[in-house]
């Protein structure tokens, strides 16, 4: 599942992953020409989710955010008259620098942008398939 901006370089997108998991996904996100991913990120409380996201997005009011592995998280912001906002922090995990340190470097990309208003019409029942 993709959800984007009227803008070609902002953008999220969601890849199931069920070789590792049932709540497991694959997810990119570009903004202003930075993209990153990550794998096995592992979705949390997801049917609170998509019930508030349907919920908000019928009050045409609210804030609704879905949580994951690795610090993921992303926020769907709805504002009666205007397009939702979807706001995103991903960090993509690189391996060590040096041979036997433990500590990961990673890389982050954090920001928001409305939708389109064709992925704001369809927003909850992608969610609905994606994570149902």
């Amino acid at each position: 599942m993709r959800i984007a901006s009227d803008r070609s370089d902002a953008w999220i997108a969601f890849e199931p992953m069920p070789e590792i998991g049932a709540s497991s996904f694959w997810i990119a996100a570009s903004l202003g020409g930075r993209e990153v991913s990550y794998g096995d990120i592992a979705l949390l409380r997801k049917d609170a989710f998509l019930r508030d996201l349907q919920d908000a997005k019928a009050a045409g009011s609210g804030r609704v955010t879905l949580e994951g592995t690795y610090d993921f998280r992303l926020t769907v912001r709805f504002a009666a008259g205007r397009p939702p906002v979807v706001a995103f922090y991903l960090a993509e995990c690189l391996s060590p620098a040096e041979p036997g340190e433990r500590d990961f470097m990673r890389l982050a990309l954090q920001g928001s942008f409305p939708l389109s208003s064709e992925h704001g019409e369809r927003l909850a029942g992608d969610f609905r398939a994606l994570l149902g």
